[in-house]
């Protein structure tokens, strides 16, 4: 199982719990703003969430961006990404 199937679910259900909607009407292709409703506040919110569950930190500006569902996903998997990374090379640099 790649890294997005275990962020989709988690991210979809960040969303709707924080919408106040079902998850099952979060599509991939669901717009934040215009297709579930979200305002501002909402979409920094979803985001603050997304940054408490995963220990990350989000750009704002690149979180404005992120028009749909899948926008979303793919930007929090390329951060949790790039923190395994650095993470694994602190590590290893650590360990020299």
């Amino acid at each position: 199982m790649e890294l997005q199937d275990h962020i989709t679910p988690i991210v979809k259900q960040i969303i709707a719990d924080r919408l106040n909607i079902s998850v099952l009407s979060v599509k991939d292709s669901s717009r934040l703003v215009n297709d579930l409703g979200a305002d501002s506040l909402e979409v920094v919110e979803i985001a603050m969430d997304i940054e408490e569950k995963y220990n990350i930190s989000l750009n704002d500006v690149l979180i404005e961006k992120a028009e749909t569902v899948s926008d979303l996903i793919t930007y929090v998997k390329s951060v949790w990404e790039d923190k395994c990374n650095n993470t694994s090379l602190s590590s290893l640099r650590n360990s020299l």
